[in-house]
């Protein structure tokens, strides 16, 4: 979703990433002072976002948090530490949210249905999940939903 997002010129109405398995600095800019953008950078700065983009992370997602690091390390990706959370160069956006990034919202969890979302275009909101994602493929569930529906009415 969010490669498609960043190579398209088309208008985009909103993105929601459940338990998204890429960089917890795939939006961001010059991540960790290194003079680069996040490779998903474009998608925010292009202009065609007309929404929001919601991320859904937890703490609980064990595939994101050990998984991911380690074949990171494997790759010989310098930084990787596994499970260090915010601290892991190499972390996963599932576990984390969007990190390194001034669009970057974490004043709202994953809510009940009924929450008013106060989603905003062009910006990206980090849903803690941990209530409601017990682990990596379990993104179901009338939250998970409700805020994905709610992220598609913000882009209209």
């Amino acid at each position: 979703m969010a490669a498609t997002a960043a190579s398209i010129s088309s208008p985009i109405s909103s993105i929601t990433l459940l338990q998204g398995a890429f960089s917890h600095y795939g939006f961001a800019a010059d991540y960790l002072g290194s003079g680069r953008d996040g490779i998903f950078r474009r998608t925010l700065t292009s202009g065609q976002l007309r929404g929001p983009i919601v991320v859904t992370h937890t703490r609980n997602d064990k595939v994101l948090r050990f998984a991911y690091a380690m074949a990171s390390r494997l790759a010989r990706q310098t930084g990787a530490a596994i499970g260090r959370g915010h601290r892991d160069a190499y972390g996963a956006i599932g576990v984390n949210g969007a990190l390194g990034t001034s669009e970057a919202d974490d004043s709202t969890a994953l809510k009940e249905t009924g929450f008013n979302y106060q989603f905003q275009p062009g910006r990206i909101y980090n849903l803690r999940a941990d209530d409601y994602i017990p682990r990596h493929s379990r993104v179901t569930g009338k939250p998970v939903a409700y805020a994905l529906l709610r992220a598609m009415m913000a882009g209209h």
